[in-house]
């Protein structure tokens, strides 16, 4: 096996991990792939909530066997109503993800899965859907990288380590990417094409970096988690994908809440 660790392609905030008392909790990936679910989503879109309940229900069914993820994109800020969970970053995500299709048409709510990034959700994880299919092709894949990630809490910080081994060829120009998300959000919106609706989400990015490449040193990075976040409700997903197609090679998941409070210092 060629070992190969992760080093920062963009500029991000660094440091090294404090030195604790704390647990440092740890977690790793197996030998096959675990799939990665992008929604693209948004607040100020009338057919988005039933995308989002769909997301909040399949996330549970299949936790622990994929991971999910719910970019809020912001280009539907304009007309009404700014979604608080909207970020320019998910919306150039979004158009890069396409983009590599050859198409250039983005749109919500748009479920990707591995290199498809037009995947009909609506018939759920039954046999025979899209979905489903496109889950059990992808868990039944052997790792062509495998992930180690290990993060302890810091009252609103998290100090996360990632390493990365090449467990097989075509992973030299991969890109690593590390997202905070966070359950239980509720939002009533009071204007827009939802207006009058409460709306709840789940799995919803909070804070994305990356991507990073294959390089020397493993990353030490200390993520500052927004103010009106709960990290009770919150978890960490990195995942490793190809550039040239957006497959993800391997993703791997965790709780925040999995690890104590470091003692002040």
């Amino acid at each position: 096996m060629l070992r190969r660790t992760v080093s920062a392609a963009l500029p991000l905030l660094l440091s090294p991990l404090l030195a604790s008392a704390a647990t440092v909790c740890s977690v790793e990936s197996g030998a096959k792939t675990v799939p990665l679910v992008e929604l693209y989503t948004s607040e100020g879109c009338s057919d988005c909530p039933p995308a989002d309940r769909w997301l909040s229900q399949i996330a549970v069914r299949e936790d622990g066997e994929a991971n999910f993820l719910a970019f809020h994109v912001d280009y539907w800020d304009e007309i009404g109503w700014p979604d608080r969970f909207a970020s320019k970053l998910h919306t150039q995500r979004q158009q890069l993800r396409v983009s590599r299709t050859g198409k250039r048409v983005v749109y919500t709510p748009q479920v990707m899965i591995g290199e498809a990034t037009t995947v009909g959700w609506r018939g759920g994880r039954s046999a025979g859907g899209e979905v489903g299919r496109l889950l059990d092709a992808a868990r039944g894949q052997d790792a062509t990288v495998r992930l180690r990630m290990s993060h302890v809490v810091d009252g609103g910080d998290v100090m996360v380590t990632l390493e990365v081994d090449e467990a097989g060829a075509g992973a030299d120009e991969a890109w690593v990417w590390l997202a905070a998300y966070e359950d239980g959000l509720v939002s009533a919106i009071a204007a827009g094409e939802n207006k009058g609706m409460e709306l709840h989400h789940d799995r919803v990015v909070r804070t994305l970096q990356g991507p990073w490449t294959l390089g020397q040193a493993p990353i030490k990075v200390r993520l500052a988690l927004p103010q009106d976040a709960d990290p009770q409700r919150m978890g960490l997903v990195a995942f490793v994908e190809s550039p040239a197609t957006g497959a993800a090679l391997q993703s791997l998941g965790t709780r925040l809440s999995s690890c104590a409070a470091a003692p002040s210092s």
